[in-house]
């Protein structure tokens, strides 16, 4: 999103990426979990969106994200089956057990990051 900026963790071995969300003048506003899975090629990394997300608040309230899209697609050609669909949500809530243990990464860790002076985003 335009309005704010974001540092992204992928763990290796897991089903899902953390974005640390920043609004513009630097402040911590929030983690978003997004389930997935991700394909390494050679040069490249595709990410297979999995729809279901978390939304994890500062204070580590957390909420589901996009429950109805996730149950819609469930089953349909071109997205996952039933029993994927089984493993996508409990991945989820292995994050939601971490958010709620306030283990890493949400402990604070990275929440005060600043990128180097002088960096420049990468161009697309």
């Amino acid at each position: 999103m335009a309005d704010r900026d974001a540092l992204v963790w992928e763990p290796a071995g897991t089903g899902h990426a953390v974005w640390w969300w920043f609004a513009p003048d630097g402040t911590f506003t929030g983690w978003y979990v997004n389930l997935e899975r991700r394909v390494h090629g050679i040069a490249s990394v595709d990410v297979h969106d999995h729809e279901l997300d978390l939304v994890v608040a500062p204070d580590r309230s957390w909420k589901w994200k996009d429950e109805g899209s996730f149950a819609a697609k469930t089953g349909r050609a071109g997205f996952w089956t039933q029993e994927e669909a089984v493993v996508i949500r409990a991945e989820g809530e292995r994050v939601v057990a971490q958010v709620e243990r306030g283990e890493l990464p949400f402990d604070g860790t990275w929440c005060d990051y600043r990128p180097p002076p002088g960096w420049t985003p990468p161009r697309v």
